[in-house]
């Protein structure tokens, strides 16, 4: 090797070092984004003491994030743990990896619970009628906690579809408004699953709120939303004291989205399923002012898009579905899932259709107030969520047939909210069907 060789390789070296030398404390060069102020992490860990989480721990995962460590009574503590992090912290810099140390397992225990009370509600039914069409639709408008959770149209879209699903020949359940609490929905899922039989077409329709993703225990980057009943948030009186106990309180009390996958797993001739809800928003409002920044630095000067959603209004003439967590003596207020795990447990579902409103990071829009002009057919003027009305416009005009109905209903909807966003927001309905399209007719059977 001659000298120049031997320089260059001796430069290399050392560059390479500064380089190694620069990446490993906190993270810092390609991770320094996820360089987490210590306040932020010692608030996590008060909130942790707060909420009973006593044996829960917080890590950093191999990028910097904030990962969940210790251990944990049951999934519902990880849930909560992981609404902690992220309400702090921000969505991006909570790691989705699932702890460990679960003592149980809730998907196992809500598994063989559900399978036993199966068995046992069917010993004690009369015979079911066979082929039978079967739809069950929940909107909500306005919430209990009125003061942190603003109104929406869910019930103005449930409605529409309702009416349509019943001249299709569905028998509809619907639960609107105050109908729709926690208890209410549960039970009115459960009865569903006891009652729809092999040869039953079952339709699942869902408008209102989501609460915060969090991960799910499949691993990766999969996560899991609940949905926000008529009830939701209240705790008996015990008074949230920022963003973080509400997000908590909310988490909670919302109804766990397994229920409904776990209906729409039954065996069934034909079963579709539409959610128009989301998660988008701002975590800006009600939390400390470093918390506020750090997430606006991670996001480029952007709030979390599947945050708490504390401030949902983008504009004077419409608005998105999302949380609304109105600090105290605010006036404001004001709904996806996407929901892969849905779609991953039903890959291999026979006669199977999920439909969202909305790609992942995105919200559901519709007019703040009043009615739009879609030109469905005889329904000109149209109230509540841009995609759910123009879809159940579509699905009259084409006589039930699911995927022309999705496509102009999903057009419409992505020109619409570009349109009155001024390009500012996007929104892409999405579908996911083991049926073939010319089976994929609501309006069969």
């Amino acid at each position: 090797m001659n000298r120049l060789s031997h320089w260059l390789l001796l430069l290399v070296v050392a560059l390479l070092a500064g380089c190694a030398a620069k990446s490993l404390p906190g993270y810092q060069n390609t991770y320094q984004g996820y360089n987490i102020p210590q306040p932020l992490l010692d608030r996590v860990a008060e909130k942790f003491r707060e909420h009973g989480l006593a044996t829960a721990a917080i890590t950093r995962d191999n990028v910097g994030r904030v990962r969940l460590a210790g251990s944990y009574r049951h999934e519902d503590d990880v849930d909560r743990a992981f609404t902690i992090v992220q309400s702090i912290v921000g969505l991006k810099s909570t790691s989705p990896f699932y702890p460990q140390d679960v003592k149980e397992r809730n998907w196992e225990r809500e598994a063989s619970k559900a399978m036993a009370d199966f068995a046992a509600a069917r010993k004690r039914m009369a015979p079911i009628e066979p082929g039978v069409k079967r739809a069950l639709v929940i909107g909500i408008n306005t919430f209990l906690d009125s003061e942190h959770i603003g109104a929406i149209q869910g019930e103005d879209d449930a409605r529409v579809v309702a009416d349509q699903l019943g001249r299709f020949g569905y028998r509809v359940t619907k639960l609107l408004g105050r109908e729709a609490t926690k208890a209410a929905i549960e039970a009115a899922v459960a009865k569903m699953e006891i009652e729809v039989g092999a040869d039953d077409t079952l339709f699942i329709y869902v408008s209102s709120h989501g609460a915060l993703p969090v991960p799910s225990h499949r691993g990766g980057d999969e996560r899991k939303m609940s949905v926000v009943a008529y009830d939701s948030g209240q705790t008996g009186g015990r008074r949230a004291r920022d963003a973080t106990d509400q997000a908590v309180q909310l988490q909670n009390t919302a109804v766990k989205d397994s229920i409904f996958q776990h209906l729409a797993q039954r065996p069934t001739r034909a079963t579709r399923v539409l959610i128009d809800t989301c998660y988008s928003g701002e975590i800006l409002r009600g939390v400390p002012e470093d918390s506020r920044q750090y997430i606006l630095k991670q996001n480029g000067g952007k709030a979390d898009r599947e945050g708490i959603s504390v401030a949902s209004w983008s504009g004077s003439s419409y608005t998105a579905k999302g949380i609304q967590f109105v600090p105290d003596n605010a006036g404001v207020s004001q709904q996806a899932p996407t929901k892969r795990t849905a779609t991953n447990d039903l890959r291999s579902r026979p006669g199977y259709t999920f439909i969202t409103a909305t790609s992942e990071g995105e919200k559901s829009f519709g007019p703040a107030q009043g009615t739009f002009d879609a030109h469905v057919g005889s329904q000109r003027q149209l109230r509540g969520s841009f995609f759910t009305q123009t879809f159940a416009g579509y699905l009259e005009l084409h006589n039930g047939q699911v995927q022309p109905a999705f496509e102009m209903a999903s057009k419409f909807t992505t020109d619409k909210v570009s349109q009155v966003s001024n390009g500012t927001e996007k929104q892409h309905p999405r579908i996911f069907s083991t049926l073939p399209a010319a089976d994929d007719v609501i309006s069969k059977f």
